[in-house]
């Protein structure tokens, strides 16, 4: 693979991937990002299938146990990946958040990835423990890529028993060591200022967010408030299939 990569994990416990999911990888791959699919399931691998259109268009697909949530899923297949060196940036993105609500919005954000001169690039950022980006969609620059400290983070994941632990070990603490190390780093959407919530505006302002541009919205939010004139309106009626709402 050359060029932009994406490795998208997601959680199955049906047979097939998630409508919200196909949608995601559609326009990463529409935005010329090879998208190489990562499915964490207790299911057996011969009981999970793609749609063929869609696998002929992938980088790659994997099929995993789910031992160690994300991180250990990125992980294993960065150790996978013998040709890194070709590589102009590394998308780390899971199905936690559904979407793109809007395409225009998704483009310019691609937009803004690719042109931001930091080294290593998220959507959002909490302040929670530590300040650091929130880890459902990270990207790492060429400069990140070809850095000895991101190279030491995937070689120390290890698969951690709970989500919990994975959270305080890995996403809390990505940020702050890649910046120790020189990296700097962006948020697309910083905090908003007033907030009260300031740990996390994909939970309490994420209506506030889409008024910006921010292209998503967190299973979480749709699991909470799915029956919401205000989810009816901001989000298209075809990512709110229930299949959605699966996620560990």
């Amino acid at each position: 693979m050359n060029g932009d990569v994406c490795f998208f994990v997601t959680f199955a416990v049906r047979g097939e991937l998630k409508v919200h999911v196909r949608w995601h990888i559609e326009h990463l791959l529409r935005s010329g990002i090879k998208v190489v699919l990562i499915v964490n399931t207790e299911l057996p691998h011969s009981s999970f299938s793609i749609n063929p259109d869609l696998a002929k268009r992938l980088s790659g697909a994997f099929i995993r146990q789910n031992f160690g949530f994300d991180f250990a899923a990125w992980a294993h297949l960065y150790h996978l990946c013998t040709d890194r060196e070709n590589w102009t940036r590394l998308f780390l993105v899971n199905d936690s958040i559904v979407g793109p609500l809007d395409a225009a919005a998704f483009d310019t954000m691609i937009e803004r990835i690719r042109a931001s001169r930091a080294d290593f690039v998220g959507l959002t950022q909490s302040k929670a423990t530590l300040l650091h980006l929130q880890s459902y969609f990270l990207v790492f620059q060429t400069s990140a890529l070809r850095s000895a400290a991101l190279s030491q983070v995937f070689q120390r994941i290890v698969c951690l028993p709970s989500k919990d632990q994975v959270i305080a070990v890995y996403e809390t603490q990505l940020t702050q060591r890649l910046a120790a190390s020189g990296l700097s780093f962006e948020a697309l959407f910083p905090q908003f200022t007033d907030s009260i919530h300031a740990d996390n505006d994909t939970y309490y302002r994420w209506d506030k967010l889409v008024q910006v541009g921010f292209p998503f919205v967190k299973v979480v939010v749709l699991k909470m408030r799915g029956n919401s004139a205000l989810v009816s309106r901001l989000v298209p009626s075809h990512l709110l299939e229930g299949e959605t709402l699966d996620r560990r």
